[in-house]
C-alpha cells in the first residue's frame, strides 16, 4: 500500500487520486439520476434524456434501468472512498445502462452519460484500490442464498394458495418466473382474476427483494474490519511510551483493555485506538516522543485510509488543533478537564468555603482518609467491589478515553488508591489515580466510588485529602473529571447562535447524563481547565461519530444490528507500520 498516497488523502489540498474518485463518484450519481428519469411513466418526464416514445412501451429497459440508478446511488459515496469492490460492481452496471440506453429509440444523451461513466471507471481503475472485508463475499453468498430460497418458498407456496385466481394454471417454471419477477417489480407470467390479495402479494416480493438487496449490499461493501486481539508483546511497548513521554494527563489511559496499539515506523510514538462500526477512535492524543508525534499520526490516518475507516480522535487537547486541522480534520469542541494545582491549592477564603464546611463535617464525623499504592491495595477490593455496587447499582461501568477499567491490578506499580473509612473502619470510599509525568508531574483522577449511604461531602472530602496528600509526595497536579460541554454551559452572552443552541441540546440531555452537575462539582476546587476536543474526517460523519463514541463510553446501547454492518467473527489483525512487536523503543 502506498502510505504517502493514502495519507494525503486527508489533506486539504487533496491530491489527483481522492479528486478522480470524487469526479467518478458524481458521475455514477448523475448516470443513477438519468437512469431513474429514464423509467418515469410520464409524457413531462425530460425528453432531452428520455425517448418520449420510450416511455409508452410496454418493455422497454425500465427494470433494469431502475435496478441500475438504485445501484449506482448506493455506489456512489462507496466510489469516492476509493473502495476496489465498489468499482467493480459499477464497471457492471454502467456498462448494462450503456448497452440498454443504446437499445432503447432515442436515449442518445443517456447513451453518453453512460458510456463516459464506463470509459472513467475504466481509466480510473487504478484508483480504487482500499480493500472490503476478505470474509464479506463469502458470507454474503450464503446469506444471501438462505435468503432468497426462503423467499421463493414463501412464493411458490402463496401463489399455490391463489391458483384459482391465476390464468393461465400455474406451472411451476411460471411460478418461479413470477415470484423472480415479482422481486424486481417487473411482471409475472400469470394474470389474476382477483385484484386485493395478487396486489398485496406482489408488494410483498417486492419489498423482499428490496430488503435482500439492501442487505447484500450493506455485506458486500462494508471495510475491512479489524478486532482486537491482545498482543503482550505490544502492550509492553505501549506502557513503555507512557512511562517515557506520558506527559499528557489521559496518557496512561492509552493501556486500558480493548484498546488496540498502532506504533510510528520508528517505534517511538504511538496512538491507543478501537475499531467500531467502520471508523477508528483515537483515545485521546498520540504517546510517544514529541518529534515522532507526526510521523504516527500521518501513518495511522494512511492505515485508516488504505483500510477505508473513517478516522476520529477522541478528546483530544484542543492546544494540538494546527497538528490536526493541517492534515484535513475538522474540529468540535467537547469539554473541558479540571485540574487542580496541588502547590497552590488552599481551603482558605469566602470561595472554597463550601468545600472547607464538608471536609471540616466529615473530620468531626470521625472520617480517615489513606493513600496507598495500588500494587500494595489488593487487599481493599473486595471493599472496592461492595463500594461500586452500591454507587453504580444496574448502571454499567461507563468509560473509554478517561478511564483505565480495572483496580489494584499488579502491573499498575504507579497508580495510587485512595480510601476514606467512617469511624468504624469501614471502608466507605475510593478514589483511584493514575500518574502522568512531564515538567509538572501528577495523576489524574480514574474513578470515584462512594457508598450512598455515607454522608453528603464525602467526595469533596476525598479530593480535598487526596490533594494534600499529593503535594506531600511531590506530584503538582491532580486531574479530576472531564465537564463535557462545560464551555457552553458557563456561556454568556458571547455565545454564537449554534453554540446557543447547542447549549439548550446540551441542557436537555443533562438529566439523562449529569453533564451540568459534573462540572459543578470541579468548580468547586477552582481548577485550571484544559479544552479538549473531537477531531474527525467527514463533517457529513459528525452524528454517527456522535453516537459511536456515546457507544465506546457506554452511554448508549447500539442494536445487535450492527453486527451486519460489522462482522464480529472475523478476527483479523491489521499490518502496523511500525517495528517488529518484540523489539523495545529506541533508545534516545
Amino acid at each position: 500500500m502506498n502510505m504517502r498516497r493514502a495519507s494525503q488523502q486527508l489533506t486539504p489540498s487533496a491530491p489527483p487520486p481522492a479528486k478522480i474518485a470524487s469526479l467518478v463518484a458524481v458521475g455514477a450519481f448523475t448516470l443513477a439520476a438519468v437512469n431513474l428519469i429514464a423509467v418515469i411513466p410520464f409524457r413531462w418526464a425530460p425528453h432531452l434524456l428520455v425517448s418520449p416514445t420510450s416511455v409508452e412501451r410496454h418493455y422497454d429497459g425500465r427494470v433494469v434501468l431502475t435496478l441500475v440508478g438504485v445501484g449506482l446511488l448506493f455506489l456512489a459515496n462507496q466510489l469516492r472512498k476509493q473502495k476496489r469492490r465498489a468499482w467493480q460492481v459499477a464497471v457492471v452496471l454502467a456498462a448494462v445502462a450503456t448497452l440498454v440506453h443504446m437499445l432503447r429509440p432515442d436515449d442518445h444523451v443517456a447513451a453518453v452519460v453512460s458510456s463516459l461513466l464506463l470509459v472513467g471507471l475504466v481509466a480510473a481503475r487504478r484508483t480504487f484500490v482500499v480493500p472490503g472485508d476478505r470474509f464479506s463475499v463469502r458470507r454474503c453468498l450464503r446469506a444471501s442464498t438462505l435468503y432468497f430460497v426462503a423467499v421463493f418458498a414463501y412464493g411458490i407456496v402463496a401463489l399455490w394458495l391463489m391458483r384459482h385466481q391465476l390464468e393461465p394454471d400455474p406451472t411451476l417454471t411460471g411460478m418461479l418466473r413470477t415470484v423472480f419477477a415479482g422481486l424486481v417489480g417487473a411482471e409475472g407470467a400469470y394474470e389474476y382474476t382477483r385484484s386485493f390479495w395478487p396486489a398485496v402479494f406482489e408488494l410483498s416480493l417486492l419489498m423482499l427483494g428490496t430488503l435482500g438487496g439492501v442487505i447484500a449490499a450493506i455485506m458486500l461493501f462494508r471495510p475491512y474490519v479489524h478486532r482486537h486481539c491482545h498482543d503482550p508483546a505490544d502492550y509492553a511497548r505501549a506502557r513503555e511510551l507512557v512511562d517515557r513521554f506520558g506527559d499528557d494527563t489521559l496518557s496512561y489511559f492509552a493501556l486500558r483493555e480493548g484498546k488496540t496499539h498502532f506504533f510510528s515506523s520508528d517505534g517511538r510514538a504511538m496512538i491507543a485506538y478501537c475499531y467500531r462500526g467502520g471508523y477508528a477512535l483515537a483515545s485521546g492524543d498520540p504517546v510517544g516522543d514529541p518529534a515522532s508525534i507526526p510521523l504516527v499520526v500521518d501513518e495511522f490516518l494512511a492505515m485508516c485510509a488504505d483500510h477505508g475507516w473513517g478516522v476520529a480522535v477522541l478528546a483530544a487537547r484542543e492546544s494540538d488543533a494546527a497538528m490536526y486541522t493541517s492534515r484535513g480534520l475538522h474540529s468540535y469542541y467537547l469539554g473541558d478537564e479540571a485540574i487542580v494545582d496541588c502547590e497552590t491549592f488552599s481551603l482558605v477564603g469566602r470561595p472554597i468555603r463550601k468545600v472547607r464546611q464538608s471536609v471540616h463535617r466529615l473530620e468531626k464525623a470521625g472520617y480517615t482518609f489513606e493513600l496507598v499504592d495500588a500494587a500494595a491495595a489488593e487487599s481493599l477490593s473486595a471493599d472496592y467491589v461492595r463500594v461500586t455496587r452500591r454507587w453504580q447499582g444496574k448502571a454499567p461501568d461507563r468509560g473509554f478515553t478517561m478511564a483505565l477499567g480495572r483496580f489494584a491490578d499488579a502491573d499498575d506499580g504507579g497508580c495510587l488508591v485512595a480510601v476514606a473509612r467512617d469511624e468504624a473502619g469501614e471502608a466507605r470510599g475510593f478514589l483511584h489515580l493514575v500518574p502522568f509525568s512531564g515538567d509538572r508531574p501528577g495523576y489524574s483522577l480514574d474513578a470515584m466510588r462512594r457508598d450512598p449511604s455515607s454522608p453528603n461531602g464525602l467526595m469533596e472530602y476525598m479530593v480535598v485529602e487526596c490533594i494534600q496528600a499529593l503535594r506531600e509526595r511531590g506530584a503538582s497536579r491532580l486531574s479530576l473529571n472531564f465537564a463535557a460541554f462545560a464551555r457552553l454551559l458557563h456561556g454568556d452572552a458571547s455565545l454564537t447562535p449554534f453554540q446557543r443552541l447547542q447549549r439548550w441540546v446540551v441542557l436537555r440531555f443533562n438529566p439523562y447524563f449529569q453533564i451540568e452537575s459534573l462540572y459543578t462539582f470541579n468548580r468547586k476546587f477552582m481548577p485550571e481547565w484544559q479544552s479538549r476536543c473531537i477531531y474527525y474526517d467527514d463533517r457529513w460523519n459528525v452524528v454517527r461519530i456522535g453516537i459511536l463514541y456515546g457507544e465506546v463510553e457506554t452511554l448508549v446501547n447500539i442494536p445487535p444490528l450492527r453486527r451486519l454492518v460489522t462482522p464480529s467473527a472475523n478476527r483479523v489483525r491489521q499490518g502496523r507500520r511500525s517495528s517488529p512487536a518484540g523489539l523495545p523503543v529506541p533508545a534516545d
